[in-house]
């Protein structure tokens, strides 16, 4: 059918090609749904990488305890792939066939050197995913063939991290810049092997070898920093580390608004200076969730309970809550109350703040969970 040359174009999801159509970007004289071909669906382990087929469903991926173990680069990205109500019924195939410059599959299969297989006729072709993307919307792909599946390397490294980062109007919106990292340590803390990968920003995802080469064989160490001896903490948190969550306030250590943690213990960082904290733990706002994109149970119950308010001693707040919590799970309302009275709310909306922290409290062991809907 595709090889009849009257402008067949495949469909399996739908959720790029249709949009494109409804802008009249794509005006094909017939589509091919392809997305009930079950050979085309699966998840699988496949020499040495996992194999996902075309019409998998993105929000499989997402759930997927293969892809998590195996490709943990691919798993973080995941929830950036549109909405929910997208991944649904957006396809692998079809993120990938159609090319978009800030599409986040396409950047990982860049970024991890995958290779995509496609069918011509009777044969069956394998290009590497560095190839297959020749511009916005433009693939390598032959007008006559499908895709029919993708293979990402698995790295069997016993240290691996993975870093995703996309700038957007607002979560899982179209990104105007990404950049993907997946990075193997030794024992030791030397970088072994690296890949990183930007999307949006080019015609296509691009990968960074010269940037990741330069980096293998280095140490990853946390970051240091010379300060002057009267430098406070929070002076050298906000303006030499750019960790701003911390506020300033009174600065004689009464309204709160600059506690941060260290060593889990919460404390004024206006009133220690910033090289006293050498060879200690530090916590400020921006380490409290536990991904890219996400909120830490106690972060979402400040959301759920309109905790914030203002938001500028919002941070101190949710330090406090994680101090309180690590240490005691189960607290008392008079608990929270003790524990918060450090903390000075210029909107006085300590109500909710209450409410959020022992709503979190609840979640965290197990207890009010919100209800999903299958």
């Amino acid at each position: 059918m595709l090889a009849a040359g009257d402008d067949a174009r495949i469909i399996a999801g739908g959720q790029t090609l249709v949009p494109l159509m409804a802008m009249r970007l794509a005006r094909p004289k017939r589509l091919i749904d392809i997305a009930r071909i079950p050979d085309l669906a699966f998840v699988r382990h496949e020499r040495d990488g996992i194999s996902i087929g075309a019409t998998t469903r993105q929000c499989v991926l997402e759930r997927d305890a293969i892809v998590r173990a195996a490709v943990p680069l691919l798993a973080e990205v995941m929830p950036f792939v549109g909405h929910a109500a997208i991944r649904s019924r957006g396809t692998v195939g079809g993120s990938l066939a159609n090319a978009d410059p800030a599409a986040e599959i396409a950047l990982v299969a860049v970024t991890l050197g995958a290779t995509l297989t496609y069918r011509q006729g009777a044969a069956s072709v394998e290009i590497a995913a560095s190839d297959f993307f020749i511009g916005p919307m433009m693939t390598a792909l032959p007008a006559a063939a499908c895709l029919t599946a993708v293979c990402f390397p698995r790295w069997r490294d016993a240290r691996i991290g993975v870093g995703f980062h996309e700038v957007s109007a607002r979560r899982s919106d179209f990104a105007f810049a990404s950049a993907a990292a997946q990075v193997a340590l030794d024992d030791g803390g030397i970088c072994r092997r690296l890949a990183l990968g930007v999307g949006a920003v080019t015609a296509c995802p691009l990968r960074l070898d010269s940037v990741a080469k330069a980096l293998e064989g280095a140490r990853v160490e946390p970051r240091t920093v010379e300060v002057e001896p009267r430098m406070s903490l929070l002076d050298c948190l906000r303006e030499r580390l750019l960790l701003t969550g911390a506020h300033a306030g009174c600065e004689h250590g009464v309204c709160g608004a600059c506690t941060v943690l260290i060593d889990g213990a919460p404390v004024r960082s206006c009133l220690m200076f910033a090289v006293q904290a050498d060879g200690y733990a530090i916590t400020t706002i921006e380490g409290v969730a536990p991904g890219a994109g996400e909120l830490s149970p106690i972060q979402d119950a400040f959301c759920e309970t309109h905790g914030m308010q203002c938001g500028y001693c919002t941070p101190a707040m949710i330090l406090t809550a994680h101090a309180l919590l690590a240490g005691n799970p189960a607290p008392t309302r008079a608990d929270i109350v003790d524990a918060i009275s450090a903390n000075i709310c210029r909107c006085t909306g300590y109500a909710q703040i209450v409410e959020a922290i022992a709503l979190a409290a609840e979640r965290m062991r197990g207890l009010n969970q919100p209800v999903r809907k299958p």
